[in-house]
């Protein structure tokens, strides 16, 4: 007889490259979203988890409200609510804590998850070559955009 555990996340194939949820919380103040925001949806889908729905609800949360928020921002500062200067460095530093909140949020989801699979006896990397490589190249990628409001939306914590 065996029976299923409505929290107990469900057997992949991508298990083996699952990480640690931290690990992207990381990329997303060094690196940036752009990176964090893949990250955390591909380890939803690699370690199973059962509250798969919710995290990637957050992180079409997180995307809409940085979009809206940035957007939101560069409005203010064209109307001359918000001058550029420190307070555009706080607005966006508003935006960044945003992502941040978020991306907390979905690691509190993932961690259930991970601790399970770490019972189990997977190996639950921390996969640092990523995280290096993408850091490496944030600056790459962020300046690819000529954009204001699309590198505010994927740039990490360095304002």
């Amino acid at each position: 007889m065996s029976y299923a555990i409505a929290d107990d996340p469900v057997e992949t194939s991508l298990r083996r490259y699952a990480s640690r949820p931290m690990v992207a919380i990381y990329a997303l103040i060094v690196a940036g979203s752009w990176l964090a925001w893949p990250w955390f949806a591909f380890n939803s889908f690699a370690l199973g988890s059962a509250t798969k729905r919710r995290e990637l609800t957050l992180l079409a949360i997180s995307i809409l409200g940085s979009i809206a928020l940035a957007w939101g921002m560069f409005e203010l500062v064209a109307i001359g609510v918000i001058h550029p200067g420190t307070q555009l460095l706080l607005a966006r530093l508003g935006v960044a804590t945003f992502k941040i909140v978020l991306a907390c949020q979905i690691a509190s989801l993932q961690r259930d998850a991970v601790q399970v699979h770490i019972y189990d006896g997977a190996a639950i990397e921390f996969h640092l070559p990523v995280f290096h490589v993408g850091n490496a190249i944030a600056m790459l990628v962020l300046t690819t955009f000529s954009d204001p409001l699309i590198r505010v939306v994927l740039e990490g914590v360095r304002v």
